[in-house]
């Protein structure tokens, strides 16, 4: 299926998202109801975010946001493949190593002793990646808001109530 730029497809259910449903805050896909979230091959602005359209900047914030997060998840799915592939090598070379003898087999121990410590270092590098995933995008303020000058809302009925008795 091609689709245009002007109409990004809905990642859920593949159907094209009209540019409409795209205006809003969070962007929800008309047919399946998720949130609209499309592919990273965007075209490039042809005009910077206009600061007097909020609803426009946080289209783009959010967007950068779903970027960024499919790139970590990217990172760490490459990290955690060559952890894996490292650690793989170096028993192979263990095993080998135990095969034969002589110099090859100290030159296969001293293969899977760098894999290992390079597996050590890619699984570090990887739990970090998944930490900085794992993290909330929006932290808990440092203090409680104050809700003491709210209403209850019983003001309203109250308004409602007179305007039916004007009546």
């Amino acid at each position: 299926m091609s689709l245009d730029a002007q109409q990004p497809a809905c990642l859920h259910c593949g159907r094209p998202v009209p540019a409409d449903a795209m205006q809003s805050h969070l962007p929800a896909c008309p047919f399946c109801g998720q949130l609209a979230i499309i592919d990273d091959q965007e075209p490039h602005l042809s005009h910077p975010p206009d600061p007097a359209n909020p609803a426009e900047l946080n289209s783009l914030r959010l967007r950068q946001i779903i970027t960024e997060r499919r790139g970590m998840i990217r990172t760490r799915t490459y990290l955690l493949a060559g952890t894996v592939a490292c650690v793989v090598v170096a028993v192979q070379s263990i095993i080998t190593a135990i095969q034969s003898g002589g110099w090859a087999a100290a030159a296969e121990l001293g293969l899977a002793l760098i894999l290992l410590a390079f597996a050590w270092r890619l699984g570090i590098q990887t739990r970090q990646v998944h930490r900085r995933f794992a993290q909330a995008l929006q932290h808990d303020p440092a203090r409680q808001p104050d809700f003491t000058s709210l209403s209850d809302g019983s003001q309203h009925r109250r308004n409602l109530e007179e305007l039916n008795d004007q009546r």
